[in-house]
């Protein structure tokens, strides 16, 4: 079960996309648009958390969404008054200005913004340990580290950091597709981001207007792109399945997909990467049909694989 993973994540959403198409006819006039350098628009960076929506069967016998999985989606930048005035703004506005994501700036968003947030939404089961995944990126911090583990016993949260493992995005749902999902709404949008603050502001538009639905379908596929990589042993040489989600969806009746049958993984699946991981550990290669010693090549930290399947 993946009900306990929190799954976080940094994004670049830029104003607008470097190249659009467009069905025209051949007398209607081209959209007209310009920028001081394709390689250089305006972006902002997105600190982004999110966990899998929880349905629960009501007293009718339908499903009610009673947790969305919407933990927060934070711009990177801080708040910094305008020094002068212009035409678009007076002096004094405040103005969204970059932050270079630091382990410093990492903490400091999983301490002063992902663990009250963990606190005031997350659903309270008795003797459930909550897990946040991220990726191997430089600025993030160990998960033995002293501030994050002094704020956790503040705010008194079975909480524990494990890392996604290593080159594999598709192990995170805003990677597998809940990032797409907002750059689409974002960029569908009606009015056109000008400027950094209009582009916050679109991209938290975005946010608010995407559904516990759209979540859920990321979870089924991270469940198929999981089993799928048990049976390649490891490996990322498959290609991302069309499960057909609405219409499973259509026929069970319901928001939630969880009892889908192509959730299941058989056990003999679990046995042959329990052992093909057991074998890498040992310093073994993947490879099934051939096991070689692999040579002055460190076995993977076991944090990398710790926390629930």
């Amino acid at each position: 079960m993946m009900d306990n993973v929190i799954h976080i994540d940094e994004k670049w959403f830029e104003k607008e996309k470097a190249v659009v198409r467009f069905l025209s006819f051949d007398d209607e006039p081209k959209p007209y648009r310009s920028t001081r350098h394709k390689s250089h628009m305006d972006k902002v960076m997105f600190f982004a958390a999110v966990a899998r929506p929880r349905f629960e069967r009501t007293s009718t016998g339908a499903y009610e969404c009673t947790f969305d999985g919407k933990l927060g989606c934070w711009p990177v930048t801080s708040l910094v008054p305008a020094r002068r005035s212009s035409i678009n703004r007076p002096a004094g506005t405040l103005e969204h200005k970059h932050l270079t994501m630091t382990s410093d700036v990492f903490r400091y968003f999983l301490i002063c913004k992902l663990l009250p947030a963990i606190q005031s939404m997350w659903p309270k089961r008795r003797g459930e340990k909550v897990y946040i995944q991220m990726d191997n990126a430089k600025p993030h911090i160990q998960p033995d580290d002293t501030d994050w583990l002094e704020a956790v016993a503040h705010y008194r949260l079975d909480v524990e950091l494990i890392f996604q493992p290593p080159n594999s995005p598709d192990t995170n749902v805003l990677d597998l597709g809940t990032f797409r999902h907002l750059e689409k709404i974002t960029y569908n949008l009606p009015c056109t981001a000008k400027n950094i603050n209009e582009l916050v502001n679109a991209v938290e538009t975005a946010w608010n207007e995407s559904s516990a639905q759209e979540r859920d379908d990321v979870f089924v596929t991270l469940h198929s792109v999981l089993r799928l990589i048990l049976e390649n042993n490891g490996g990322n040489d498959f290609n991302i399945p069309h499960l057909g989600k609405d219409a499973a969806r259509r026929r069970l009746g319901t928001d939630s997909l969880s009892c889908l049958r192509q959730l299941q993984v058989p056990r003999d699946l679990v046995t042959q990467g329990t052992r093909a991981l057991a074998r890498h550990r040992r310093g073994y290669s993947l490879n099934p049909t051939r096991i070689v010693p692999r040579k002055h090549v460190q076995a993977p930290s076991p944090i990398s694989f710790s926390g629930p399947t």
